[in-house]
């Protein structure tokens, strides 16, 4: 997962199924999420997010 915050940096998270903690808070007006892989299931053809959290 790649987040883009609204000063056009960006930071790839690697573990996308756990919690990331910043070592500094980040300020910004968005945080654009995207996806880069996914894993394919055996029902259904979308991809689901289950929770996100911003703080």
């Amino acid at each position: 997962m790649e987040l883009e915050f609204s000063d056009g940096s960006t930071m790839e998270l690697e573990y996308n199924d756990s919690r990331t903690i910043f070592d500094e808070p980040v300020e910004t007006s968005f945080i654009k999420i995207k996806i880069l892989e996914v894993e394919s299931g055996t029902k259904y053809q979308n991809t689901c997010v289950s929770e996100l959290k911003a703080l």
